[in-house]
């Protein structure tokens, strides 16, 4: 173990040096799916070992991550500000306990 290290990896089908010998490991002993998912997750790892090199920083997520799943505004310069309406209540603090009634699903 080092310092600043976070990512440890052992690959138990991979033998160094020998491209040949791994892939008689992987096709002995995984199915098309869990190949799949082996080279996926090498494919991570491969990234995370070019990002520590370049930034000195672990990658702590899977590469290729998925993209966004909620809208994000672009940010084309510092301090931009966005103004968005909704017709949804905002409560800066809570209302008054005569104002509150169980919520219904309609109406």
């Amino acid at each position: 173990l080092k310092a600043n290290d976070n990512v440890y990896v052992y690959d138990p089908y991979h033998v160094e040096g020998d491209s040949k010998k791994t892939e008689e490991n992987l096709k002995r002993e995984l199915d098309a799916t869990e190949r799949e998912s082996y080279r996926k997750i090498r494919k991570s790892y491969r990234f995370g070992e070019l990002y520590k090199n370049f930034t000195g920083r672990s990658y702590l997520v899977n590469y290729p991550r998925p993209p966004p799943s909620h809208f994000m505004w672009r940010a084309d310069y510092f301090n931009q500000t966005h103004w968005v309406t909704t017709r949804e209540t905002h409560f800066a603090s809570m209302p008054p306990q005569d104002k509150l009634f169980r919520i219904r699903a309609k109406g």
